[in-house]
């Protein structure tokens, strides 16, 4: 194995194609594929596995990989160092997470990492992926360093930390006969017609256990939490149930009230990271930031 080797590993992993990444290596694709073999011999490991016409890094493969760059880097701080010419070092953190979180629970830690760690170094890298299950595809594939979402599943290949709870609210419109109100029930709400997002929305299995347990039936369930805010603009005489983060920017006609019978930690904003990561550097960093919280804000919805 030598330092080429390593340079042509880099580049496949980044692509995860052979035909590409052998055109950005000005090299023939047999030639790739017979340096890549023979890593994988040397090693007695492999590296990557098939999806389709592309390829993706294994277990093993992902972990080498961030040596491999972390080694690459050194060098090339060497040869800056030789040449008399610093290297200013960056970092990239990959961060996915679906829309309902981008706009809050991102933003929000990213803003106290960095003023906290004072860490200038990295550069947070956002993606928009949705559903969960392709965030943590993405995850598990070395395509993101790590994801945001709402109760995922759990997994063997990456460990969950619990950020924050999103609360959940009966959003009204102003109008409305319980808009005034300082928090309610469930119960309070029975006799209003209702709209929720839908049972089929990720993470939101454990409002609708609420709603069974209670013979609650909305009139309506929606795909976007977006529509619900739309419902109550036309008819006042809807409750919306909801965390209210798309209805903020219609807050001056909408009422957020808390609903004190629900549990507090029905919605998880949870971080989803590899077990295995946490030996580099920046990346590290971070990891251990997150768990070292107990909790912050992620919804930006005054009540």
């Amino acid at each position: 194995m030598n330092l080429t080797h390593l340079y042509y590993f880099r580049k496949l992993a980044q692509l995860e194609h052979y035909t590409n990444a052998a055109k950005e290596l000005y090299i023939s694709q047999p030639s790739l594929s017979a340096s890549i073999a023979a890593m994988e011999d040397e090693l007695s490991v492999k590296l990557f596995q098939k999806q389709g016409r592309n390829v993706r890094l294994t277990k093993k493969g992902r972990e080498f990989y961030h040596y491999v760059c972390t080694a690459l880097d050194i060098l090339q701080d060497g040869i800056a160092a030789a040449q008399n010419k610093p290297r200013k070092k960056e970092y990239q953190i990959t961060i996915a997470a679906p829309s309902s979180l981008l706009i809050s629970a991102i933003p929000c830690l990213i803003r106290n990492y960095k003023n906290t760690m004072e860490d200038e170094d990295v550069i947070f890298h956002i993606e928009h992926i949705q559903p969960t299950a392709k965030l943590l595809e993405c995850l598990e594939g070395g395509k993101i360093d790590c994801g945001i979402c709402i109760n995922p599943a759990s997994g063997t290949d990456y460990e969950t930390i619990v950020l924050s709870h999103m609360p959940v609210y009966a959003i009204l419109n102003k109008h409305h006969p319980l808009a005034e109100a300082d928090s309610c029930t469930l119960e309070d709400l029975s006799d209003y017609p209702i709209v929720t997002f839908s049972e089929q929305m990720e993470g939101t299995a454990p409002v609708w256990e609420e709603f069974h347990s209670r013979n609650l039936i909305p009139e309506y369930a929606v795909s976007d939490e977006l529509l619900i805010s739309s419902y109550l603009c036309q008819r006042k005489e809807l409750v919306g149930i909801g965390t209210g983060y798309t209805s903020a920017q219609q807050s001056d006609i909408l009422r957020f009230i808390p609903i004190t019978d629900l549990p507090d930690d029905l919605l998880q904003v949870t971080l989803c990271c590899p077990k295995d990561l946490y030996h580099q550097e920046k990346l590290g960093d971070f990891l251990t930031y997150c768990k070292s919280l107990s909790q912050y804000h992620v919804q930006g919805v005054s009540v």
